[in-house]
C-alpha cells in the first residue's frame, strides 16, 4: 500500500485473511469447529481463517533466532506447515483431538504439554526459525520501495518473553493474545 492510503481502501486492496484448507474429519475440525468457525469447502474439504489457527497456536513458539526476533510483526507469519507440525505435536502429546474444545480448553491442555518441554532439547515443532516464516509484506515496502501503511515497526521481539535460565531463548506472544 502506498503511504497515506486510507485504512478502508488499504484493507480492500490487501485482501481478506487467507484460509487454511484441510480434509473433512481432520483433527483440527474435531477440536476447533466451533470456536474458530471452520467452514465447508468444495470436495469434502474444510477451511479456517489462517489468523484464527495461527493465533491459537503461535504463542507456543520458541526462538533464539535473531532474524525471527527482529522480524516485523505484520511482515511475516509462521508457515502453515510449521503450524501443522506444532498442532500434531500437541495432539500427539495429550491435547485432545477427538472432542470439541473451547479456546480456553485448548490453552489449558496446550499449557500442560508446553510445561513438559525440556528447554535444553526443544522439540523441532516448537522452535521457530527464519525458514519457518512466510513473508506477508515486501521488506522494502511496496510500489518501488516506498513505505507502506501496513508495515509496522514492532517486531516479534516486542511480543516475546525471555525463557528463564536460557539466555537468548524467547517465547513468542501472539499479538492477538495481548
Amino acid at each position: 500500500m502506498p503511504h497515506g492510503t486510507p485504512a478502508a481502501l488499504a484493507l480492500t486492496l490487501r485482501g481478506a485473511d487467507h484460509d487454511l484448507d484441510f480434509a473433512a474429519g481432520d483433527s483440527v475440525e474435531s477440536a476447533f469447529s466451533v470456536p474458530l468457525s471452520i467452514r465447508n469447502a468444495v470436495g469434502g474439504r474444510r477451511r479456517l481463517a489462517f489468523s484464527s489457527f495461527g493465533g491459537a497456536l503461535s504463542g507456543y513458539f520458541l526462538t533464539n533466532g535473531p532474524a525471527v526476533i527482529a522480524q516485523f510483526v505484520h511482515g511475516a507469519v509462521p508457515t502453515p506447515a510449521k503450524l501443522r507440525a506444532l498442532w500434531l505435536y500437541f495432539i500427539g502429546n495429550g491435547v485432545p483431538a477427538n472432542t470439541a474444545l473451547s479456546l480456553d480448553d485448548f490453552e489449558f491442555a496446550a499449557d500442560a504439554v508446553f510445561a513438559t518441554i525440556d528447554m535444553n532439547n526443544i522439540p523441532p515443532a516448537f522452535l521457530l526459525t527464519a525458514a519457518d516464516l512466510y513473508l506477508t509484506e515486501v521488506p522494502a515496502g511496496a510500489l518501488g520501495g516506498g513505505g507502506t501503511q501496513w508495515l509496522r515497526s514492532a517486531s516479534f521481539g516486542h511480543f516475546s518473553e525471555d525463557v528463564p535460565d536460557h539466555p537468548g531463548l524467547v517465547r513468542l506472544r501472539w499479538l492477538g493474545a495481548l
